[in-house]
């Protein structure tokens, strides 16, 4: 094991290092005076050989047992000091509490799509929960011609009449802007779902008035269900890098559906069927199918405070059988699954997520262009009452914009 030395401490301190540690000591000490010695293990002992450990152990006890003297109690035992503080308990997670995080930043990537021409409203909900930013960004800038302006059109239709419905209300809210988006049955909630590990449950609160982030709850079922512990989603999803849970399509596809979905009905429940990719170390490119329930909290005025998701891991059996009682979950599942059996959709993920179902890659296959087509025409059908009921209010307002 090769060892560096390194000056840049002082004249009066010797450090060393390795690939392995690094060692700070003070070269002039008073006679039978213990030194200080800093030691910091980068890998678990799990991965070294006995070779390794055993020299290490004793370089160590060398260079503080000559430095203390023999009146250290230090320089009797050091090898063992070493084994019980970190080389029998590395790797060990710490207790950790906390389920939410608060947040006062401002999105930089509401920013990037308002400046593209996306309604800033109605992209609030999607751009301030914390996806990697690259990843939506992707999605949307990627879109085909005749997929973009059927999306554009909808979306500033619903933008419209959000702006219309903001103005029959007062000009100052008769509650506080600063409401407690925790207090009350956010608390039930918590104690529930610490117990209840079966069910995801997140709960991302929005300032009513601005649709900036307030703050997001994330239970211990969730984070089980994704692979990763619940302090590395906050920590993610806090700077705004959580990578997308399933297929650019199925993202744009939940994105374009939940819309509608509440702004047809703001108080009626939204769920889908959806493959959920899972994050953890040993689970690279395999995911779990999920049934995604959401529900909005609404304020006083009807706009939104808070989104409730519920994910509900469904084995093959369950997955086949709601796919057969062609409930609404089905149906807004129908192309983004593409017909394809449990073990099809497992299979394939991989490939899905990386190459097949992006939006880019979906444009280079006949197959991918054809669904993309079919969703577009949906996606009319869909919205094109709302786009009326819009122009409706524009044709009223005698303004100019085309929608």
């Amino acid at each position: 094991m090769a060892l560096v030395n390194l000056d840049v401490f002082g004249d009066d301190f010797h450090s060393t290092r390795s690939s392995d540690f690094f060692m700070l000591e003070r070269k002039k000490e008073p006679e039978g005076m213990i030194v200080s010695t800093v030691i910091s293990h980068k890998r678990p002992l799990d991965v070294e050989d006995e070779e390794q450990v055993s020299m290490k152990s004793n370089i160590a006890t060398k260079r503080i047992a000559s430095c203390a003297g023999s009146r250290s109690p230090l320089a009797h035992d050091v090898s063992s000091l070493f084994r019980d503080s970190w080389m029998d308990h590395v790797e060990r997670p710490i207790p950790f509490n906390t389920r939410s995080l608060r947040f006062d930043r401002p999105s930089q990537l509401r920013e990037a799509m308002t400046s593209m021409g996306w309604p800033n409203m109605v992209m609030a909900r999607i751009c301030e929960f914390g996806y990697d930013s690259r990843a939506i960004i992707n999605i949307f800038v990627n879109l085909p011609p005749y997929l973009k302006s059927i999306t554009l059109r909808a979306l500033h239709a619903i933008e419209i009449l959000y702006v219309e419905k903001q103005k029959s209300l007062p000009p100052i809210d008769v509650l506080s802007n600063q409401e407690d988006a925790s207090s009350g049955g956010m608390e039930v909630e918590r104690v529930f779902f610490e117990h209840e590990t079966s069910v995801g449950f997140v709960k991302h609160h929005l300032d009513p008035k601005t649709g900036k982030r307030a703050d997001i709850y994330v239970s211990q079922g969730w984070s089980s269900s994704i692979g990763i512990h619940v302090e590395e989603i906050l920590s993610r999803i806090a700077n705004r890098e959580l990578p997308l849970l399933s297929t650019e399509f199925a993202y744009f596809s939940y994105v374009m559906y939940s819309i509608w979905s509440f702004a047809t009905n703001p108080t009626k429940t939204f769920s889908m069927y959806a493959r959920s990719r899972k994050l953890g170390a040993n689970s690279e490119g395999e995911c779990c199918i999920v049934h995604l329930i959401q529900k909005q909290d609404l304020d006083w005025t009807g706009r939104s405070r808070s989104m409730k998701s519920y994910v509900v891991t469904l084995d093959k059996h369950q997955f086949e059988d709601a796919m057969k009682s062609g409930n609404e979950a089905s149906k807004f599942s129908r192309l983004s699954l593409n017909g394809r059996s449990y073990d099809e959709l497992m299979r394939s993920f991989e490939t899905d997520l990386f190459a097949d179902e992006t939006i880019l890659g979906m444009q280079k296959t006949v197959e991918g262009e054809t669904r993309l087509r079919a969703y577009a025409k949906e996606l009319e059908t869909m919205y094109t009452p709302i786009i009326k009921i819009a122009q409706t209010i524009l044709a009223k307002n005698q303004s100019h914009n085309v929608i």
